[in-house]
């Protein structure tokens, strides 16, 4: 029995990792069952069952579900090393990914810290892998780029000494980076970085990943002049999403679609209609659909929509201030003044652009900014001459002139 229910269990790790869901969830079905009938007291029996808790548990997390994960994991990290340290070390990644998607950033990064002495005992990369990049993912959400980078360095080099340039790690650890490199404006290496997470497919990650692969990659292409490449892989990340069955991959490449100027796929929610998330995926599925429906009201060009788009984007900052989210604050506040340049009001719009613009610099986020939407650049030129005419109100934020000028040469 217990020979048949490893056997089972190496099927649903092997699936687990494919997002085959369902031959994942047969083969956890047969372990229960097998496990049932060798009784608790046999050799092994609660060790098994624990690793198919773990199992289930990358299921949940790969499905963007996170009810019931917290309890998969318990028995698991309370006898760590009562267990295989393969076991631990992905129960401790799962555990981190729930805190991310928690907002619990510090803690995912200390729980990482604890999971390297079991990280460093796995054969393989995959684990340690995981690992960096989970912290690297805390640190991106606290704007800690700098520790961000160290993370995903951390994570390729893992994977690239462990597994090879060319392997299914290597591919996931650089997608982040890549990620996090576009942002900066450092296009080259992003851009291949990005290219090769994109051979996976929707194989071998959770939603993050996915979200470098079609969203990030498609605006690459856009950046490239290829917009049809850009729309290809946001289609392509749309029907991922409705395959799989995940909101929040669906919400962003939508959001990224609407951002580039293709016509929206789906229908927009109403100010009206807008939901209160009850967990974390949730309100980051309800920002990136909420910022999709503010977008449409401005491309309106009405003023009676245009000043709905404002009232709406400032809710957002407002409901996000304090929460310990810098980088979905700045989302919301990018969004924001995006609005006020629709609206025209250029003094607003200057004072809050100094205020996210000195944030960005002080970490190289031009190309982030720049993305931002229509006015951004426009709004950067006017402050850039306010600078340079030395007509700079002192209660603006300091930001560099050599800033100034990269974003203002991207919208040329």
């Amino acid at each position: 029995m217990e020979a048949s229910a490893r056997l089972q269990l190496d099927l649903a790790w092997a699936n687990v990792h494919l997002h085959r869901d369902a031959a994942t969830e047969a083969a956890l079905d047969r372990v229960k069952v097998l496990l049932a009938q060798a009784g608790a007291d046999a050799p092994e029996a609660a060790d098994l069952a624990v690793e198919a808790d773990v199992v289930r548990s990358v299921l949940l997390i790969f499905s963007d579900r996170d009810e019931g994960v917290a309890a998969l994991l318990t028995e698991c990290l309370s006898r760590p090393d009562t267990l295989r340290p393969y076991i631990v070390s992905v129960a401790a990644n799962i555990a981190s990914a729930l805190e991310n998607r928690r907002f619990e950033y510090d803690k995912a990064r200390r729980t990482q810290a604890w999971a390297m002495t079991y990280h460093l005992k796995t054969v393989g990369s995959f684990s340690l892998m995981f690992g960096y990049t989970l912290t690297g993912l805390a640190a991106n959400e606290q704007l800690d780029l700098a520790a961000a980078e160290d993370s995903f360095r951390r994570a390729l080099r893992v994977a690239e000494y462990s597994a090879g340039r060319r392997s299914h790690a290597t591919r996931l650890a650089g997608a982040q980076l890549g990620v996090l490199l576009y942002e900066q404006n450092r296009l080259p290496e992003a851009g291949r970085l990005l290219d090769e997470s994109h051979e996976l497919g929707a194989e071998g990650g959770g939603v993050d990943f996915m979200v470098a692969e079609y969203a990030v990659g498609a605006r690459l292409h856009a950046v490239r002049g290829d917009r049809a490449a850009a729309r290809a892989r946001l289609d392509e990340g749309a029907s991922v999403a409705d395959t799989l069955h995940v909101p929040r991959l669906r919400a962003r490449v939508e959001n990224e679609r609407v951002r580039l100027g293709f016509p929206a796929t789906t229908t927009p929610v109403t100010f009206a209609a807008r939901r209160r998330p009850v967990d974390g995926m949730g309100a980051v599925t309800a920002q990136a659909e909420e910022d999709t429906a503010i977008r449409l009201l401005l491309a309106e060009q009405r003023p009676d929509a245009i000043d709905r788009a404002c009232e709406w984007a400032r809710e957002w900052v407002a409901m996000l201030d304090g929460q310990r989210r810098p980088r979905a604050l700045l989302d919301a506040k990018r969004l924001e003044l995006v609005c006020l340049c629709a609206a025209r009001r250029v003094d607003e719009a200057k004072a809050l652009f100094t205020e996210i613009a000195a944030t960005c610099a002080a970490r190289g986020m031009v190309r982030y900014l720049a993305d931002g939407g229509a006015g951004v650049v426009d709004i950067a030129r006017v402050v850039r001459d306010d600078q340079r005419g030395g007509t700079w109100p002192p209660a603006w934020q300091v930001v560099p002139a050599g800033f100034l000028d990269e974003l203002v040469d991207l919208g040329v």
